[in-house]
């Protein structure tokens, strides 16, 4: 995220002097995992107002979860349905930094191969989009599948700002200043 808002704001995308002041005053944890009730009751529990940024497919679990009924004061932003985080670079920035990463042939054709082959498989629809990559890699090429974490890093590097949707960054900053201005923080 810090890698992402940086990018947006060299761009001038966004405000960077905000954004930086911004997250100076936050500090976001990676739940990795979907208990975010759990996550929820432990950031409180440290005194701490928690703003839920989620994949669109996380809606389930933070319904099933009753996370808005139970924390009444938790502002939840979740990216629209069946979008993930990885998304709001082009598919385009994801399968280019997945060339650079593994080493396969570079073929702009890729993103044409890549949803010939998703249609060819109907049940592959209903997967995120970086679940549909890796399916579609292993099936194509030789060799091990990179973490998300770094293939979405050497997205953020190799995307160009205009490759970038920066509005669930802008709803996350907005939303980090709303919370800080019922502090005395800002």
């Amino acid at each position: 995220l810090p890698q992402l808002i940086e990018k947006l704001g060299s761009a001038q995308v966004i405000d960077i002097a905000r954004a930086r002041k911004l997250l100076g005053l936050a500090h976001f944890l990676d739940g990795m995992g979907d208990n975010y009730e759990r996550w929820c009751r432990l950031a409180k529990s440290q005194g701490t107002r928690v703003i839920l940024f989620l994949d669109g497919d996380k809606r389930k679990q933070i319904e099933q979860q009753k996370v808005a009924e139970r924390h009444t004061d938790v502002k939840i932003i979740i990216l629209p349905e069946n979008t993930e985080f990885e998304e709001i670079v082009k598919g385009k920035a994801y399968l280019s930094a997945l060339i650079a990463l593994t080493g396969i042939p570079a073929d702009e054709t890729y993103e044409v191969k890549l949803a010939d082959w998703i249609n060819a498989f109907p049940y592959i629809k209903n997967k995120a989009f970086s679940k549909r990559v890796e399916l579609w890699f292993n099936c194509n090429f030789e060799g091990a599948f990179p973490r998300k974490v770094e293939i979405m890093n050497k997205a953020i590097e190799l995307a160009k700002p205009d490759e970038i949707n920066p509005q669930p960054i802008i709803d996350l900053l907005n939303e980090i200043e709303s919370q800080l201005n019922e502090t005395s923080f800002l």
